[in-house]
């Protein structure tokens, strides 16, 4: 039943890597840091890359799934109450 279960898990992991992945920065204050990663974190498949402070919040890098953008984007607004702001690199048009 282990040895399942761990071939399962890495079944599903090798999944999750072969997503499409959107590179982003995500802007936020302080206040709204904990409750945004945790809110992240919770989205299968989003990897975050790197994380700074600035004098007034936190820049996030993220990856985020192709087919969850939109999710993404609406995420960051609810959770900041429009305070936060979400930015696609590489020219990846959102």
């Amino acid at each position: 039943h282990v040895r399942s279960r761990r071939q399962r898990q890495m079944c599903i992991r090798d999944r999750l890597q072969c997503l499409d992945l959107a590179p982003a920065s995500i802007a936020c204050e302080f206040g709204d840091l904990a409750i945004l990663t945790a809110r992240l974190a919770a989205i299968a498949g989003l990897e975050t890359t790197g994380q700074e402070f600035t004098p007034h919040g936190a820049l996030i890098q993220v990856a985020i799934p192709v087919a969850e953008r939109a999710r993404v984007e609406r995420l960051v607004a609810d959770v900041t109450s429009g305070r936060g702001t979400l930015t696609w690199r590489d020219d990846v048009a959102a």
